[in-house]
């Protein structure tokens, strides 16, 4: 990994951070790259005490079990998508100091993560969920 990336990643992790604490990001604790105009394939987050940043992540396998969960991103401001994930998946990533990363996620960590590597591949939460009406959330 490049030296580089260091400081956009501080860069990340500092919006991450007002977003989370702001009114815009309506309490996100994840972010995408790209999602704010850097063309990396970096994720942040921070969610049920699992905290990564991670360089060019990529879903191993997922469990067949799958849940339907309504989500909403800082991309589609105001919308929210009945979205269905895997329960479980296995992933493999860099960490920003070139470590190779395998780990497995489950629940809410894992929802986060499928959406954020969504972000990486050009995919958005109305491209493959179901819009809902009203302010009702669970994510």
């Amino acid at each position: 990994i490049n030296n580089k990336l260091q400081p956009l990643v501080l860069a990340l992790q500092c919006i991450l951070r007002t977003l989370a604490f702001g009114d815009v990001g309506g309490g996100n604790q994840r972010l995408a790259a790209p999602q704010v105009g850097v063309l990396y394939r970096i994720v942040v987050f921070d969610v049920d005490d699992v905290e990564k940043c991670l360089v060019n992540p990529e879903i191993l396998s997922s469990c067949q079990e799958k849940d339907t969960g309504n989500e909403g991103c800082l991309s589609i401001p105001n919308r929210w998508y009945d979205v269905e994930r895997s329960l479980k998946i296995k992933v493999r990533a860099n960490s920003l100091q070139g470590e190779n990363l395998n780990f497995a996620l489950q629940g809410l960590a894992a929802r986060v993560l499928q959406h954020e590597i969504d972000h990486l591949n050009g995919i958005l939460i109305c491209d493959h969920g179901v819009e809902i009406t009203g302010s009702y959330r669970q994510y």
